[in-house]
């Protein structure tokens, strides 16, 4: 076969193939053979009838299935002639196929980009772990208490900061019932026997609150409230409410003593031993994430060393996965539709920006990965799956099977291979200590 690259991008060829003659013919004969053999065409026994007949009847779908047979097999030597690694084909142009006569076709495909690594092993980082306190013991210890704690009744004493309240409330915004505003704000509007906790932390409703702190069970007491321009129910995002609250119950926080009971449902046998297994879980935990950042940093610092194109392709598809990344999670955070629309430019701009950079930090690891022989092992993929598989709640064999039949499995060696070669470039680093 005649081949010749054209190259029309950084990362972008256009493969000009041209199959001779006399390879056009023998396919031809070749398929036009199988339909002889299988025809029914009136007045001949099956596989009888004469093969220009039968090349006549069934022209186009024989053309067809030579061009199935040529295309492929020339793309292939194209690009093992070329030594091309190709990632994405984007386009097929076929001259027409005539028996007897050369066949041309062109194909467009985006190549993995050529590059020179810059150095990466051995590579210096500076780390600094910060030693477990007495006080951060303490801080865990108190916020497992604060989880365990429980609300009782109080009497004869005034709603303080921190509080559980009891309270019924109504409210109008903007001097309009709720209900009138939206359908989905009526539910703001007012409740019965509805209980709040007195601290901003906590608080439902923006400074609603605050203004109970001080209030007697039987006060009605009148509050304030002003909605946050980003409030989640746009329909009054910064407009003013007033609340009339009537206060029925005031029950106060008590947080579990520290004793023998509360000791041992935390699964150990002294104060001292659950503060040691505090003490040694957040230092592993410093630890990892010391490491996370370590390893991030690495990464940073090689695509930042490093200059190399990106197909456009592959560009493009990683875009649109961070730009639903993003949107899911601004929609998570609260923002409504059509702030997301009116900063779509913006969310495009930067998740482009973060696809960038994840595609050329694979790139990079990839050829690190090739140059240190770094390869995923089949328990390490099946290790992947099953820890793929409790995260999604399924079984291995179930992913297992989806990932084959969405042709996913690479993806996985994939992942597996360069997280390899992210720990290769933690213990082949310089950590200096701090």
């Amino acid at each position: 076969m005649n081949i010749r690259v054209e190259t029309t991008g950084p990362c972008r060829r256009q493969l000009h193939v041209e199959v001779p003659a006399d390879e056009v013919s023998k396919e031809f004969a070749d398929v036009v053979n199988g339909y002889a053999g299988v025809a029914r065409i009136p007045g001949f026994r099956p596989g009888h009838a004469p093969r220009d007949l039968v090349k006549r009847k069934f022209l186009k779908d024989i053309v067809d299935e030579v061009k199935g047979r040529l295309v492929p097999r020339g793309y292939q030597e194209a690009v093992k002639k070329e030594k091309l690694d190709a990632v994405t084909i984007l386009d097929v142009k076929e001259q027409e196929l005539k028996d007897g006569q050369p066949f041309s076709f062109s194909i467009q495909l985006d190549v993995a980009p050529d590059f020179e690594l810059p150095t990466y092993k051995g590579m210096k980082i500076e780390s600094k772990v910060a030693e477990v306190a007495d006080k951060d013991i303490d801080d865990v210890l108190k916020n497992i208490r604060e989880q365990n704690a429980k609300y009782q009744d109080v009497t004869g004493r005034a709603v303080q900061t921190g509080d559980m309240v009891q309270v019924d409330f109504e409210g109008t915004c903007d001097g309009k019932a709720f209900k009138d505003i939206s359908e989905k704000a009526a539910s703001l509007g007012q409740a019965k026997d509805f209980w709040v906790i007195a601290d901003a932390e906590n608080e439902f409703l923006p400074g609603f609150a605050a203004g109970l702190v001080g209030a007697n069970v039987g006060e009605k007491r009148q509050v304030s409230v002003t909605f946050p321009e980003k409030f989640a129910e746009t329909s009054v995002a910064g407009k003013t409410a007033q609340y009339s609250a009537d206060v029925k119950a005031i029950r106060e926080k008590q947080l579990p003593a520290i004793d023998a009971e509360f000791v041992k449902s935390m699964g150990a046998d002294s104060e001292a031993a659950l503060r040691e297994r505090i003490k040694d879980d957040m230092a592993k935990m410093r630890q990892d994430n010391e490491r996370s950042r370590i390893e991030n940093e690495m990464i940073k610092t090689l695509t930042q060393s490093t200059k190399l194109d990106i197909p456009e392709s592959v560009l493009a598809e990683e875009t649109q996965q961070a730009v639903y990344d993003l949107v899911r999670s601004n929609t998570s955070r609260g923002i409504g539709e059509d702030e997301i629309k009116a900063n779509k430019d913006k969310l495009i701009g930067a998740a482009s920006q973060t696809a960038a950079e994840r595609i050329k930090s694979r790139y990079i690891l990839r050829k690190i990965a090739s140059a240190e022989k770094i390869v995923a092992t089949e328990d390490e993929i099946n290790k992947r799956i099953v820890e793929l598989a409790q995260r999604y709640r399924t079984t291995p064999d179930k992913l297992q099977d989806e990932m084959e039949k969405n042709n996913q499995l690479g993806r996985v060696a994939d992942e597996v291979r360069l997280i390899k070669t992210i720990g290769w470039l933690y213990d082949n680093a310089k950590i200096e200590t701090t």
